[in-house]
């Protein structure tokens, strides 16, 4: 059954799902065709194969590949992994009419409405739906409202199939999103669209007599930002070392190093592969971690009864997390052992400059904060 309130319940957390072996928390990014050296995308499987320009056309990448839990970011080399999504309005046509298969749905059954990462503008529901789209967009995307429960205004989603079946793109039959088939020569408005293709459709469809296709496309020449999938993975692990003390002072060596070294030492290291990704994971932190103080959200917790700090930094992972950006979250306290509670949030981001910045003002942060005082709260020294 389709999780109702989350990710896979919708047709685009199924394609993240299936491409990442099984596994939505593997999330996805987006990247604005314009910044992977792209000009224009010719959509041959609409009639009259028109062209669009690049700056209207996102891609939504899968984090991960061949359903393997420790895989490096997938930053392919072509269209075909990636999800095309084109507003009806950036089409320079007069109606839009779907050649071959092709099934409506409604906005609602196909994109995720909520994020914990950050949202451009100001926020809110409808942001969340903005960051789906290229940001370099000639279309008016303020009109693409999103809400949690339901959409305040209508859309429609018309989405090509191409060569595949549309179960084998989404991992469920049609009628599981309400899906309705394209009837030969419907003709849909283009304001009132949004087109959603898999990227083997563009590339089978490219015209004969089109702009030869782009044979490299470099997708580790851009910074993406985190599908707004509706939330971000987290994890938690607890690491508690004997606490003797010699004259009434603790003789245990990490009481008194600083956080930030202390999220370098293998424990701890281990402890967040744990926490994140799981054994077998080989990853250094290649930016970062990065102190950050936010502004809401508890600033302390309870730990074996006293109030503890909640520390947290923020990250880029390298190795076999190439691409993951990573939220830290640290409580500390001594009762008969030293106790450390780390908290991971990470979600698929690039591994290019700039992906700090972003993590940096990340909501998630906010959250995963909460849960680690909760998780904190309920340790005791028994």
């Amino acid at each position: 059954m389709v999780d109702r309130m989350g990710p896979l319940r919708t047709a685009m957390g199924r394609f993240v799902e299936r491409s990442n072996g099984g596994l939505v928390s593997h999330g996805a990014v987006v990247f604005d065709a314009a910044d992977l050296g792209v000009s224009e995308i010719p959509l041959g499987m609409l009639d009259g194969a028109p062209t669009v320009d690049a700056r209207n056309v996102s891609l939504v990448t899968p984090g991960a590949a061949d359903g393997k839990v420790e895989i490096k970011i997938a930053m392919r080399e072509g269209l075909d992994d990636s999800m095309v999504l084109v507003p009806g309005d950036a089409i320079d046509v007069a109606g839009t009419v779907p050649l071959g298969d092709a099934y409506v749905l409604d906005l609602r059954d196909v994109l995720p409405a909520q994020s914990w990462t950050p949202l451009t503008g100001d926020g809110g529901a409808a942001t969340a739906g903005r960051d789906w789209l290229a940001r370099g967009s000639d279309v008016n995307v303020e009109e693409l409202e999103l809400a949690v429960e339901k959409i305040e205004r209508a859309r429609s989603v018309v989405v090509p199939t191409g060569p595949r079946r549309f179960e084998e793109i989404f991992g469920a039959e049609p009628s599981v999103f309400s899906a309705r088939p394209v009837e030969d020569g419907e003709t849909f408005e283009p304001a009132d669209v949004l087109v959603v293709m898999p990227g083997d459709n563009v590339t089978s469809n490219w015209p004969a007599d089109a702009p030869e296709q782009p044979a490299d496309v470099d997708f580790r020449s851009a910074l993406p930002r985190p599908a707004p999938m509706g939330g971000v993975s987290f994890g938690v692990a607890v690491l508690s070392t004997p606490n003797a003390k010699v004259s009434g002072n603790s003789a245990n060596p990490l009481s008194y190093v600083d956080t930030d070294d202390l999220l370098r030492r293998d424990a701890v290291q281990n402890l967040l592969k744990e926490a994140g990704f799981g054994e077998g994971t080989a990853f250094t932190v290649e930016v970062g971690p990065e102190r950050v103080s936010p502004q809401n959200g508890p600033s302390t917790a309870t730990l074996l009864g006293n109030e503890a700090d909640i520390e947290s930094y923020v990250g880029v992972l390298g190795g076999d997390a190439e691409g993951w950006g990573v939220g830290l979250h640290v409580v500390r306290g001594d009762g008969e052992d030293h106790v450390i509670v780390v908290g991971l949030h990470r979600h698929p981001i690039g591994p290019v400059d700039g992906a700090i910045d972003v993590l940096r003002e990340s909501d998630a942060i906010v959250e995963a904060r909460k849960l680690v005082a909760e998780t904190a709260g309920q340790l005791s020294d028994e």
